[in-house]
């Protein structure tokens, strides 16, 4: 399981993510419950940018699952497939 915890020290740009896994992009963190993102997440104000996430499943978003999380101070900008 995933409970680490984690801090983002400047903004990410994501857009290479549009070509990943044959075209459906990011693969969410933590998409079952058994693999649920279980830690903390702390954005620091930074943001992610043009995060691509293209796939006819459940749980699409940067955290597919979670369980008892923390995620703070996070902006994400234009998910888009």
């Amino acid at each position: 399981m995933l409970n680490k915890s984690y801090i983002l020290n400047n903004d990410i740009n994501a857009s290479g993510t549009a070509t990943w896994n044959s075209g459906t992009g990011f693969m969410p963190i933590g998409t079952l419950y058994d693999t649920s993102f279980r830690g903390s997440f702390e954005g620091a104000n930074y943001s992610i940018n043009d995060l691509a996430i293209n796939r006819n499943t459940y749980n699409q978003a940067l955290f597919g699952s979670l369980v008892n999380a923390t995620i703070a101070n996070l902006q994400i900008n234009k998910i888009a497939p």
